[in-house]
Order: structure tokens, then sequence, then C-alpha cells
């Protein structure tokens, strides 16, 4: 993944009132992925909402979910 879609995956989910947002790299740790983005939601519904706002961003990518 780019950082230019890692950007716009915090962004998006900073425009969609994610909480606690931090991201990890690694990839030198990890070989299904290069970065986790983990954060918290004030709701079940907020969270689902959040995980098909960031399959948006990648499905807009052609980046696969592993």
């Amino acid at each position: 993944m780019e950082d230019k879609v890692l950007n716009e995956i915090l962004q998006v989910m900073l425009d969609n009132k994610a909480n606690d947002l931090v991201y990890l790299n690694v990839s030198k740790v990890n070989p299904l992925a290069e970065y986790y983005v983990i954060a918290t939601a004030t709701s079940n519904r907020q969270a689902m909402a959040l995980a098909n706002y960031v399959d948006d961003v990648l499905a807009k990518n052609n980046i696969k979910r592993k």
C-alpha cells in the first residue's frame, strides 16, 4: 500500500469521527500487511461504517483485503 492510500484511509476515518486513531508499519514483521490502522468508535454502528469506508478506499485503489 502506498503512503497515498494510507493517508486517504486516515483522512476518511478522521472525517467520519474515528477516535484514538493510530497506525503501525508492520511490513517488516508481517507478510500479510504493510500497516495496521487502529481506531475506536463510539458505537458498533459507527465501527461498521468506518470499516465500510476503509473498504471503499481500498476498492477504489484496487487493493484487496487479505
